[in-house]
């Protein structure tokens, strides 16, 4: 038994980075995840800052507008030979980038920040983790807020996809195949939007019990709808924002060249 007085001499581990006892690929995901974000990332800026000429198409009476300016707003003020699409792009971008499951992927993707569960971080215990508390993370802590331009920005695209069916965007193969497209991209875009935290948080939050008037069971019912689906929420992340991608790469290029899907 050891007194008060006595000192009790610890082996010293030293840390190194990523250090861990897993034997399989934990790198290869982060890899790939940070690798599609840059493509996309370098292909929105040229599509929205530079070949803005080309983001939207008419065929017949049926206009055909990519998602990446949609809604497609003008505004006097604008100066001229500026990208349209810059007006409102912040709006998505700043929800996907505050994120609560893009946080983690560019976390691992691109700062190692842990890269991994049961991964040692890259910078190894500085002692300078400040988390999102100081700039420029901190502006994470409004999500929640770009929350509501993303639900107009759904259901902005929704209207836009029921308005194609209307004009006739499934009469011809080539503007089905766009609708179809455009409409996937309205659908995923949605399921994005109702899926996020925050969602489910204004519906469900500050109730402390689920029982009683009306109100407080539809909101105790919509949220099991949201909490059902904010479990495949980082499924329908990629999903949203892979369509985007195929329906402005699509009303770019495929209805110009009459491509069928």
């Amino acid at each position: 038994m050891f007194t008060m007085s006595e000192a009790i001499l610890l082996p010293v581990v030293e840390e190194k980075r990523f250090a861990n006892d897993r034997g399989d690929t934990w790198w290869l995901r982060p890899t790939i995840q940070g690798a599609y974000l840059i493509l996309f990332g370098f292909y929105a800026m040229w599509a929205v800052a530079i070949d803005f000429e080309n983001y939207d198409y008419e065929l017949g009476d049926v206009h055909f507008i990519s998602p990446f300016f949609n809604p497609d707003i003008e505004v006097s003020w604008w100066p001229e030979g500026l990208s349209p699409g810059l007006i409102l792009i912040w709006a998505p971008l700043g929800f996907r980038a505050t994120c609560y499951y893009a946080r983690k992927v560019y976390y691992r993707a691109f700062f190692w920040d842990p890269p991994g569960c049961a991964i040692d971080e890259a910078r190894a215990h500085d002692g300078n983790y400040r988390g999102e508390n100081k700039a420029p993370f901190i502006i994470n802590n409004i999500h929640r807020y770009f929350f509501f331009l993303a639900f107009v920005l759904a259901i902005i695209h929704s209207a836009e996809f029921i308005s194609l069916i209307f004009q006739g965007g499934l009469s011809t193969g080539v503007g089905a195949g766009a609708t179809i497209i455009l409409g996937l991209d309205a659908l995923f875009l949605s399921l994005y939007v109702l899926s996020c935290h925050s969602c489910k948080h204004i519906i469900g939050g500050s109730m402390n019990r689920n029982s009683g008037g009306g109100l407080r069971k539809f909101r105790f019912k919509s949220w099991k709808i949201v909490k059902t689906l904010n479990e495949r929420h980082h499924v329908y992340f990629w999903l949203s924002l892979t369509t985007i991608l195929i329906a402005d790469i699509y009303v770019r290029f495929g209805l110009a060249y009459g491509l069928l899907l």
